[in-house]
């Protein structure tokens, strides 16, 4: 019963923020805007996910097919996660969420560029994909403590509700952006916009699309989210924090060491 006191006690501590210690945190800390840019650069693109429904039954006449390449890759992927905590502490998260980025942005433009008409190889691609792809994103969610750590060190605050409310914020405008984009991208083609409550009545119309119509929704659903992947991981590059470093401030804001041990250890000045 104690403890559970002393814990609302401290969620309510931090809590009693006025908004410019809020902008203090945030300001102070370089390396989560460079997370939240990010995010907001690979979710705000994943514009394919709005659209998978279209593609698959545009481009492969099926609106359930391209669920095959997930399915198969379900698994796989379930054990990449697993063990993305142990990739990340055995080879260091930046460089886990930078290879495995890269890795699945390469993966999704050769996807783009193998085209749409070979299905398998597309299925193939894509389970390929799924593993480093889910990989880096799982990774990016481990620098926020980080962050958390050194904004303690820089001002003396525990602002990681802030920091933890910006990210779920980030989240879902970019998953907004992501959804109305799509849209809106298709839209600025040759696109034949067709009223219809179900698939089964869009085929019964039988409304044909240009081929370069067919080629934008490509485009949409593949080459902008590889786009996206692609920039998100070029930002992390700017994130300089070292886990060695944020190591010592964690011990330093715990009381374990000293402010002048700490600095006298770190590998460069913050």
């Amino acid at each position: 019963h104690n403890a559970e006191l002393k814990n609302a006690e401290d969620e309510r501590s931090t809590e009693r923020y006025t908004f410019k210690d809020m902008l203090n945190c945030v300001k102070t800390n370089k390396y989560v805007f460079i997370i939240l840019l990010s995010v907001l650069l690979y979710t705000g693109l994943q514009t394919g996910g709005s659209l998978g429904t279209y593609a698959s039954f545009y481009l492969y006449g099926d609106s359930l097919i391209l669920i095959i390449p997930i399915a198969i890759a379900f698994i796989p992927q379930t054990i990449a996660q697993m063990n993305t905590d142990r990739l990340c502490r055995k080879f260091g998260k930046k460089k886990v969420f930078l290879i495995c980025g890269l890795l699945g942005s390469v993966i999704y433009s050769m996807i783009y560029f193998a085209g749409y008409h070979n299905f398998a190889m597309i299925t193939v691609l894509l389970v390929l994909q799924a593993v480093p792809g889910n990989i880096s994103v799982i990774a990016k969610t481990f620098f926020t403590p980080d962050t958390i750590e050194y904004t303690r060190y820089k001002t003396g605050k525990d602002c990681s509700g802030i920091f933890f409310s910006l990210n779920a914020f980030v989240n879902k405008l970019s998953s907004s952006i992501s959804a109305s984009l799509g849209l809106f991208l298709l839209g600025l083609s040759e696109w034949v916009a067709v009223e219809a409550e179900s698939f089964e009545e869009l085929a019964a119309l039988n409304v044909p699309q240009t081929q370069n119509a067919l080629d934008s929704l490509w485009i949409i659903y593949m080459l902008v989210p590889a786009i996206g992947t692609i920039l998100s991981v070029l930002v992390m590059a700017f994130y300089k924090l070292k886990e060695s470093d944020v190591k010592l401030m964690a011990a330093c804001n715990a009381g374990e060491i000293t402010r002048e041990e700490c600095e006298a250890q770190l590998s460069r000045k913050y």
